[in-house]
């Protein structure tokens, strides 16, 4: 079956050589990164199945939810100044993935946190950024300001003339005694994606479409860098 989902391009090599190129020559901020990585607006984002039936989501629908969230969440960080650190408790999926865009735009710098590890571990990594506020489901019980993704559900408006953070910020996996964070600038991340196009030529099975579409099962955390890499970052930057 042909693929249609990589505009005009005849291959995917050509594809992924022209964006990265496009992306090496903006400003590879995060805003750029942002624009990259749901330019092919059309293209499925997620599907789900619900038993009967199999639901889907595009790049544009997760992107102006996104955008969307991102002035709700400015409105209830009001208390937080802009390039504070806001705590990200939630495991992988869309909100995950909304959040997180959201906490960028609003000018905040995201602490992604593994729901699986001890609280103690947690509340350390979180005391180490003096971050202002936690994005969890439920009060995890660290002494901050708690806020649920339904605090911060798409409204009618989009955040107007979004500043973005500058930094993502990453914990060890908690393997060793103390908790090591991990910055990374968008520019860090544009040198990683540069290799995107090196690992698509040496590993031909990554290109396979299973009925014209790619399909990546999440299963590897995207608060861990390898997991935020390798299954987001990678696939999401070309929309797949």
């Amino acid at each position: 079956m042909k693929n249609r989902t990589i505009g005009n391009f005849t291959t995917i090599d050509a594809f992924v050589s022209a964006k990265l190129a496009r992306f090496s020559s903006s400003a590879q901020d995060f805003g750029a990164l942002f624009d990259f990585m749901f330019s092919e607006g059309s293209n499925v984002m997620f599907e789900r199945s619900e038993g009967i039936r199999i639901t889907k989501r595009t790049y544009d629908e997760v992107r102006s939810c996104a955008l969307l969230r991102a002035a709700a969440l400015d409105r209830e960080l009001s208390f937080a100044p802009e390039g504070c650190v806001v705590g990200l408790l939630l495991p992988n999926g869309e909100e995950w993935i909304e959040a997180f865009w959201a906490v960028l735009l609003t000018g905040r710098r995201p602490l992604l946190m593994n729901p699986l590890l001890d609280r103690t571990s947690l509340k350390k990594a979180l005391d180490a950024c003096s971050a202002a506020a936690v994005i969890a489901e439920s009060d995890p019980g660290f002494g901050l300001p708690t806020l649920p993704p339904a605090a911060f559900a798409p409204g009618d408006e989009e955040i107007e003339s979004p500043h973005f953070g500058e930094e993502v910020i990453f914990m060890s996996s908690g393997t060793s005694e103390s908790i090591k964070l991990c910055a990374y600038s968008a520019k860090e991340f544009a040198g990683i994606l540069g290799d995107s196009a090196a690992i698509i030529r040496r590993c031909p099975a990554i290109k396979r479409f299973y009925n014209g579409e790619l399909k990546l099962l999440a299963f590897l955390p995207f608060c861990h860098i390898f997991g935020f890499v390798a299954v987001y970052l990678w696939f999401g930057f070309f929309s797949r």
